[in-house]
């Protein structure tokens, strides 16, 4: 018996509005490309009071004070299928393994940003999960067609039902909140 994306059912994540921006056209958006688009989408969340760049000193600072530590590899086995070799995930914690910092008494929060011109649910990468997982980040929706920024409620994005490489199966679509 196979599983279809309909077994999965319809997900909602909540994503509170924490700031707002002049909305930028639609298909102006889509002719621009994922890097550009990146850089447009932290540029807003910058402008947020409190937001901090995440500079590799910052991120290394921020990682040590929550007992883990920046390197580039730390390789782990994962057996997928029965008939595919192993294959690997880094389970390193990168000094990019943040894109943004917000102060929140006296405290740096860090900030992981999904930048979309569309309400989907976002992918999560392994250590994005971990680090969500373990209250280390927060995940902010940057959507520069609604002109919004909105953090996205944790727990509704972890019980996301995601395919191997962390993007959502099924339909998972993100409510606004004014709340």
């Amino acid at each position: 018996m196979s599983i279809t994306d309909a077994d999965f059912g319809l997900r909602q994540v909540t994503a509170r509005v924490v700031g707002r921006f002049a909305p930028m056209d639609a298909s102006e958006w889509r002719r621009m490309d994922n890097n550009s688009k990146a850089k447009v989408g932290k540029a807003m969340f910058l402008d947020l009071p409190g937001a901090l760049d995440a500079t590799s000193e910052r991120v290394n600072q921020w990682l040590t004070a929550r007992g883990l530590q920046a390197s580039r590899r730390e390789w782990v086995p994962v057996k997928v299928a029965p008939d595919i070799p192993v294959r690997y995930v880094n389970l390193a914690y990168t000094t990019r393994c943040v894109d943004a910092f917000l102060e929140r008494g006296g405290g740096l929060q860090g900030c992981e940003l999904k930048v979309s011109g569309n309400d989907g649910v976002c992918g999560l990468t392994v250590n994005e999960e971990r680090l969500l997982r373990n209250g280390h980040i927060h995940i902010y929706l940057v959507n520069p067609v609604r002109g919004l920024i909105g953090e996205m409620d944790a727990e509704a994005l972890l019980n996301v039902p995601r395919r191997v490489d962390g993007i959502p199966v099924g339909q998972a679509r993100v409510q606004w909140s004014e709340a």
